[in-house]
């Protein structure tokens, strides 16, 4: 995957966490939104900015969705939910995006589900 740059907004050159969510969701005229430059440990309200901005507050999640993590009750992370019990994320211990299972670490950290407004959920066809 792309490599982890903090504030990074490209993918040959890097991206954090929501670089990795704005840049497709900006290609598809799906928002306009850009959070200015931020501290690696002063964020917090950049990534709830960024979800609330671009997207809406949903139960259950579909594939293409965004997950907000939090650690410490502070919210701390965004990853897209692929629908086959893996995320994709930019991963700062990795140096890069990666997809990674779903696991327990993650669903004790997990604290809201997002759908970028105007789009449907995700149907599979048979």
């Amino acid at each position: 995957g792309s490599p982890f740059f903090h504030c990074g907004r490209r993918a040959d050159t890097g991206v954090d966490c929501i670089g990795l969510i704005l840049l497709p969701a900006q290609a598809l005229g799906l928002t306009t939104f850009e959070p200015e430059n931020y501290s690696p440990t002063g964020f917090h309200s950049y990534l709830l900015a960024c979800v609330d901005e671009c997207c809406e507050r949903v139960d259950l999640c579909q594939p293409g969705d965004v997950l907000l993590f939090a650690v410490r009750g502070h919210p701390s992370h965004l990853a897209y939910w692929t629908g086959e019990n893996t995320i994709i994320h930019a991963h700062q211990k990795f140096d890069r995006v990666i997809e990674e299972p779903w696991s327990e670490v993650w669903s004790r950290c997990l604290l809201s589900i997002w759908r970028w407004k105007g789009l449907s959920p995700c149907s599979k066809q048979s």
